[in-house]
């Protein structure tokens, strides 16, 4: 009778664990999931920036790095809660500069689409790797500074972030943009082409 009593007390601690575990489980999963704010930062920037001329004059060779702001909303799914679709809207007040032009004050939209891997056993847990398309407009100047018209269009990238706690995460995402530049009169100037590489914290609520 007693060895029947310890064994169900047993088996009763057994499943407590287990569910506990899979709630446990169930929260982790939904660490990427959520309203989220943000800082970014360019590491590194090039591509081209001017009419589809062949001369260098015309390449993003520098860049005055400024700290850029985000905010947006993923949500899981699939039957594991391992697949994400989210969207975001991101400003960046960087400068990128060719010799004859350059582009900055950035705002873009973007829809993602990504996978959570990993676990929270490790040292920063979970990572999500992701692909994005995304819509934008950047001002257009001359060298000097001076404004002559503002670019869209549309871009592709890929990222991938990794948790360092329950609300914080540190990534890095990479981003190609064709914008169409055009002056008031709507005459098109060409389409600029620039890439960035870019640093990112963000904080889950």
């Amino acid at each position: 009778m007693l060895a029947q009593k310890l064994g169900s007390k047993r088996g009763l601690a057994t499943s407590a664990a287990a569910i506990a575990a899979a709630g446990n489980a169930a929260l982790a999963d939904n660490d990427f999931e959520g309203v989220y704010v943000g800082l970014s930062f360019p590491v590194l920037a090039g591509g081209t920036n001017g009419d589809g001329s062949t001369s260098s004059d015309y390449d993003i060779s520098d860049m005055s790095p400024k700290i850029g702001l985000m905010a947006g909303y993923n949500q899981l799914f699939g039957a594991d809660d391992r697949w994400l679709f989210g969207g975001e809207v991101a400003f960046d007040p960087s400068v990128y500069k060719s010799d004859d032009y350059q582009l900055a004050n950035s705002l873009t939209a973007k829809l993602k689409l990504g996978r959570v891997f990993g676990s929270d056993e490790g040292s920063f847990g979970k990572t999500l790797v992701y692909g994005f398309l995304s819509y934008g407009t950047t001002e257009f100047a001359f060298s000097d500074g001076t404004n002559y018209s503002s670019n869209r269009g549309s871009g592709i990238g890929v990222g991938v972030e990794t948790k360092i706690n329950d609300h914080v995460s540190l990534g890095l995402e990479y981003h190609y943009q064709s914008l169409e530049y055009r002056n008031e009169y709507g005459y098109n100037y060409g389409t600029a082409k620039p890439q960035t590489l870019t640093f990112r914290t963000l904080v889950r609520f």
